[in-house]
C-alpha cells in the first residue's frame, strides 16, 4: 500500500490537471501550495473548527441553523471529497469488490448521499428549513 508523504506527494492534486491550494479565508486568505499531507492536516483542523462553531452547528435544542448552513456543508464535503478522490480507483478495484466493497466504497456512497441531501434532509427538515 502506498503512503503519501511530503516527499511523495509534494502537491495536493487530483491528477495532472487539478491542483488544490489551501485557503481557509481566516488564517490563510490567499491560496497557498502545500503538500498533500499538509493540505489534509489543514483541512481536518478547519473542519473541526467548523463543527465546533456553535454559530454554524447550534448546540441548544431549538436553536436555528444559519441561513448559509447548506453552503457551509457543501464546502466541507467538497473539500473532504478532494482528499477522498485520489482513492476512488482503489474503492472500485476488483479486490475491493470481492471483499464486499470495503470501507472506501462505503465512505464514497455516504459522501454521495450527503451531497445529494439524502442524509441531511431529516436534520434540515427538523429545523424547519427547506434546503432541498
Amino acid at each position: 500500500m502506498e503512503f503519501c508523504t511530503p516527499a511523495t506527494c509534494p502537491i495536493m492534486s487530483a491528477g495532472p490537471k487539478y491542483e488544490y491550494r489551501w485557503a481557509d479565508g481566516v488564517k490563510v486568505k490567499k491560496p497557498i501550495q502545500v503538500s498533500a499531507p499538509k493540505y489534509v492536516e489543514y483541512l481536518m483542523d478547519w473542519v473541526e473548527t467548523q463543527l465546533d462553531d456553535e454559530a454554524i452547528f447550534p448546540q441548544k435544542i431549538g436553536a436555528p441553523f444559519p441561513p448559509n448552513f447548506r453552503e457551509v456543508i457543501r464546502t466541507i464535503f467538497k473539500r473532504l471529497f478532494r482528499v477522498y478522490a485520489p482513492h476512488l480507483p482503489l474503492a472500485f478495484s476488483d479486490d475491493c469488490q470481492a471483499q464486499g466493497g470495503g470501507p472506501s466504497q462505503h465512505l464514497f456512497q455516504a459522501l454521495c448521499a450527503l451531497h445529494m441531501g439524502n442524509l441531511f434532509s431529516p436534520l434540515l427538515n427538523l429545523q424547519g428549513c427547506d434546503y432541498n
